[in-house]
């Protein structure tokens, strides 16, 4: 009588599956774990992860080192960065190879993940594993990874397919909403395309299951995401997740606005999915699917429609959603749910599902032509070293573009004084504060919106037009000593950064960096504009407290602290609170109301807002917990309820 052992499914048979998935994950997965981490985006996830890391076990919430500082964890999902400061400290990684383990790791899953949740809705095995290994070796995913470096959303890719998985496995339990819940909340704090896909998967999967209907598909009654419960389930994960997503949506959030013209300029052309252009992976415009998927999907896309498969019409529903999400903004006309140029890289993982619908009407076909036991064996075997052989070389999506930064980054810190800035636009930035603890400052990313008016005039002022006056006015508003230009810098713009004001410290093609002279322009981190001061005494060693001391200064002393004004600051003159306001630049001013020798003290902490969400996420925590079913919770809100009622009959009589 065979034994039967579980692990995630009902068989044994799962084990070798998964293991073979699991090492095709792990053999893709070799660039991630050697340096420099690949990825155009890997300096900006590595300088996050490294710079907070310096304050563990306290996680700082102002960033002081980006565009004059920003409020680091609010503008970003945390969730990705938290878990690697979390493996630094548990296993004593540098900050690079915990960001490679956890993406292996995190992309491992994925795959398997996959493999089970269509393994649960009645697959054959083998095509099951087809479409996991379709998927982890598609040109389009590992050039997600290992060229754009979009290591958040590999991340964020094992909480979406582990939700359909657990949608699967849970659907008709009483478990279901918080499984949902739990899948939102992850989702929410570590990738909001992936949230919004998600969100998208279930809503698109209903539209699925009408088609389904209104054509008879075979099995279309297999649901797996009950409307009402995926409802009150998501909203419970928002809910939880609110102690981030409330500020971020109210605050950082609105400054990425959804209505963008510009939105259009991120379109992609949907033939790069499925038009190989090799001149075009350098430049990051090819989100190339790969030639096996492409034929793999097709059939199945094609059979799912001919002969009416449910999962197959769910599938196909699925990659027409992803499709479109590419292509919105032209359709709306600049309203955009975020950069369309993200979404391509769900585009993969629709496709793989779809392939497994072909490959498992193959493999039902023919299966009596291997129905002895050793031929069984020899096709299995081979048909695995087939999917497995087209996993084995990912050479061609890697790009380390920033090698040569690594090298520039070293040799500038010794030219910057403690809070002078380096001015830069480019993945240099990002790279820059892997190895330094020195500011620097970069318009270019989301991030930079809390003061965007202040970086378009940075921008326009140091990188276009020959006014040497109004760039030294802008280097000393933004407190920058040096500024680095990546590429070819116009003859125009380049006849401004000539001596006595500046002179070349670094000539590394493609990178060269100016200096501004420090004798003739001095510059200050506090600034004082108005009284008389003897001396500043500046002490920052913890981000979000920063403490300076002024000498002999005068009543109403007006000082600017060079940083971005954010609702989070306080300020306290000898103990004592005093104004902060928000000046033309975007920086902080304040008054001295005292003469002689004062402390300053700003501390950034939470707002109001921040109060709102952490209160929110209690009530998501309490919902979560009353649909538990559980017999001592329902007690407690029954009392609860008697109590309540007692409390309202004797105050209404």
């Amino acid at each position: 009588m065979p034994v039967r052992t579980t692990l995630f499914s009902k068989h044994m048979g799962n084990i070798f599956p998964i293991l073979i998935i699991a090492g095709v994950g792990l053999v893709l997965s070799s660039p991630a774990l050697s340096q420099p981490l690949p990825g155009v985006d890997a300096p900006m996830h590595l300088s996050k992860i490294s710079r907070l890391w310096t304050f563990f076990p306290s996680l700082p919430m102002w960033f002081p080192w980006w565009y004059c500082g920003i409020p680091l964890l609010k503008t970003y999902p945390p969730l990705m960065y938290w878990a690697n400061i979390l493996v630094i400290a548990l296993f004593r990684l540098e900050s690079w190879l915990a960001l490679g383990v956890i993406d292996t790791m995190s992309f491992m899953l994925t795959g398997c993940f996959i493999y089970l949740f269509l393994r649960k809705i009645g697959l054959h095995e083998l095509a099951c594993l087809s479409s996991s290994i379709l998927y982890l070796s598609s040109f389009q995913t590992l050039s997600g990874r290992f060229g754009y470096g979009h290591y958040s959303h590999t991340f964020a890719m094992l909480f979406l397919v582990f939700g359909i998985y657990l949608a699967a496995k849970t659907h008709s339990s009483k478990y279901y909403e918080i499984c949902i819940a739990s899948v939102f909340c992850l989702l929410v704090l570590s990738n909001l395309y992936a949230a919004i896909s998600f969100v998208g998967l279930l809503f698109t999967y209903y539209v699925g299951v009408l088609f389904a209907k209104a054509i008879d598909a075979r099995n279309e009654q297999n649901h797996i995401f009950p409307f009402f419960k995926s409802l009150f389930g998501g909203t419970i994960g928002v809910l939880l997740a609110s102690f981030w997503f409330i500020p971020y949506l109210m605050v950082e959030g609105s400054r990425t606005a959804a209505f963008m013209s510009s939105t259009t300029a991120y379109v992609l052309p949907l033939q790069s999915l499925f038009l190989f252009d090799s001149q075009n992976i350098l430049l990051l415009q090819s989100y190339y699917l790969g030639v096996l998927l492409i034929g793999f999907g097709a059939l199945g896309l094609f059979i799912s429609l001919y002969r009416r498969v449910f999962w197959g019409i769910i599938f196909t529903s699925w990659t027409f959603f992803f499709l479109f999400m590419c292509i919105q903004p032209y359709i709306f006309q600049g309203l955009s749910l975020g950069y369309p140029a993200r979404y391509p890289f769900f585009v993969s993982f629709s496709m793989s599902l779809l392939s497994a619908v072909f490959f498992n009407l193959l493999l039902k076909r023919f299966a009596r032509l291997f129905s002895k036991l050793h031929v069984k064996i020899l096709f299995r075997s081979a048909f695995v070293l087939l999917l497995v052989s087209c996993a084995v070389y990912v050479d061609p999506v890697i790009i380390k573009a920033y090698e040569p930064e690594n090298r520039v980054s070293e040799e500038l810190n010794s030219y910057l004084s403690p809070f002078e800035r380096l001015a830069s636009i480019s993945t240099f930035s990002y790279t820059f504060n892997v190895l330094s603890n020195h500011f620097q400052i970069d318009g270019g990313y989301i991030e930079g919106n809390i003061n965007m008016e202040l970086y378009r005039r940075y921008w326009s002022e140091i990188y276009s037009g020959d006014d040497v006056e109004a760039t030294i006015d802008i280097l000393k508003r933004i407190n920058a000593r040096l500024v680095l230009f990546y590429g070819q810098i116009s003859p125009q713009v380049e006849s401004k950064f000539v001596p006595p004001y500046f002179s070349a410290i670094l000539k590394k093609p493609p990178t060269t960096v100016f200096e501004l002279n420090r004798t003739l322009v001095p510059l200050n981190f506090i600034e004082v504009i108005s009284g008389n001061e003897q001396e500043v005494i500046l002490s920052y060693m913890n981000p979000d407290i920063l403490e300076f001391e002024l000498k002999n200064c005068s009543v109403n002393t007006e000082l600017v602290v060079k940083m971005n004004y954010h609702e989070g600051w306080i300020a306290y003159c000898n103990e004592e609170v005093v104004s902060l306001v928000k000046n033309d630049d975007g920086f902080m001013n304040l008054f001295i109301p005292f003469d002689g020798d004062v402390k300053m003290k700003m501390h950034y902490s939470h707002t109001e807002l921040d109060s709102v969400g952490i209160v929110t996420t209690g009530l998501g925590i309490l919902l979560l917990l009353y649909v538990t079913k559980s017999e001592w919770v329902h007690e407690v809100f029954r009392r609860l309820r008697i109590r309540l009622s007692k409390r309202t009959y004797e105050f209404m009589h």
